[in-house]
């Protein structure tokens, strides 16, 4: 249960709802009361736009189900309120839209209202991350990372940690950082992994990711003063740059 709020409330990419700027605003006012804790104010804002078929409305109001957030426990309304933001987004997902891609990847790996099937997550998570989707990517990078419905390839794995951690997000950093501490997927390199946790730690300073700085000092007393020094240097320099389609294939 907590995995999916996480995952969905989290790591999502908010973006503004195809049914115009009234609609919108009402979503993102949903998501500010969200990350307060307000989740009567949430489910206020959020449950007539479910009723109109906004998808994203109504796969929160499944998470607020399904975490007892704001309404009683019930995990047969979660499933309702999921099924019907699957019935919404398959269509735009099989348009080419990213971010129904993404989300549907989510459904079927969590077992969203949806039988649980990494095969399938991980084939809508990568037409999200041809696309760009950062999150996507990252996500899809884990099921590489594990051989979970995809062989284990930690190259891969690394391939589209890269690209999303490029894009700036913070997650993607941090596990792009771990294969270079490890050498997995990619050749051990201290200083390129000192500085994707440098760049994980200082964009999620209070978020679930603050114990990347842990990690980033850890690596430190392994390093000599030039190497850290150097590290520092490459994350100072660093911008996001957004992924061409041509780059992620």
């Amino acid at each position: 249960m907590m995995k999916r709020a996480f995952v969905l409330l989290a790591a999502c990419v908010a973006l503004a709802t195809a049914a115009g700027p009234a609609m919108a605003g009402q979503y993102q006012d949903g998501q500010a009361a969200y990350r307060a804790g307000d989740y009567a104010t949430a489910l206020r804002d959020w449950w007539p736009l479910a009723l109109r078929g906004d998808a994203k409305a109504q796969t929160n109001l499944g998470i607020l189900y399904s975490m007892g957030e704001g309404v009683p426990q019930n995990d047969n309304r979660a499933d309702k309120w999921w099924r019907l933001a699957f019935k919404h987004w398959r269509p735009l997902a099989l348009r080419g839209d990213a971010e129904a891609q993404y989300r549907l990847g989510d459904f079927y790996e969590l077992a969203m209202g949806v039988p649980q099937s990494n095969i399938k997550a991980a084939r809508w998570w990568s037409l999200a991350a041809k696309h760009g989707n950062a999150v996507a990517q990252t996500r899809l990078g884990a099921l590489y990372d594990n051989g979970m419905g995809v062989p284990k390839d930690y190259a891969k794995a690394a391939k589209w940690w890269r690209l999303a951690a490029r894009q700036g997000y913070a997650q993607a950093q941090t596990n792009l950082g771990t294969l270079y501490v490890l050498g997995r997927g990619v050749p051990r390199d201290y200083v390129k992994a000192y500085m994707w946790f440098d760049l994980a730690a200082a964009g999620n300073p209070r978020s679930f990711l603050s114990d990347v700085a842990k990690k980033r000092d850890s690596l430190a007393a392994l390093m000599t003063p030039a190497q850290i020094a150097e590290a520092q240097h490459r994350a100072e320099q660093f911008r996001p740059q957004p992924i061409k389609k041509d780059q992620q294939r």
